[in-house]
């Protein structure tokens, strides 16, 4: 078993406009996904995955934050989480998943389908721009 040790310091200054970035410490390549769009449209995307989402969920976005508070049941596991999105550089952001309380085996399957779900829609997305 290969574990990955990449951490992102992301509450180093952003080179944009020298402001702390979330202050989030503890993102890496298993809880995090980098996306090639902004922030204010991968949280319009998550809004659009989670509002259509089978299992039972209830979730807030708070779009000046870039974060999203929610609570989901997963085969009758109950799963608080929350997602942060910050911008990456000027062409990507990158969304940090976390699990506040609750299964972690409910945690990775859920995570595991939000990314799944995040990547069909970029790819539906990209094929309907390359289409026109």
């Amino acid at each position: 078993v290969q574990f990955i040790d990449t951490w992102y310091d992301v509450s180093a200054k952003n080179n944009n406009n020298n402001n702390y970035v979330n202050g989030l410490k503890y993102c890496n390549d298993i809880n995090s996904y980098l996306v090639d769009i902004d922030c204010i449209q991968v949280l319009n995307v998550l809004n659009n995955i989670l509002s259509g989402y089978n299992d039972d969920i209830d979730f807030k976005i708070d779009y000046n934050n870039k974060k999203i508070d929610g609570l989901v049941f997963i085969n009758n596991y109950s799963l608080y989480f929350i997602i942060y999105v910050w911008a990456e550089n000027d062409k990507q952001s990158r969304v940090e998943f976390r699990r506040k309380s609750g299964d972690s085996l409910a945690s990775a399957k859920f995570w595991g389908q939000l990314k799944c779900l995040f990547a069909k829609q970029q790819n539906y997305k990209q094929q309907m721009d390359t289409d026109n």
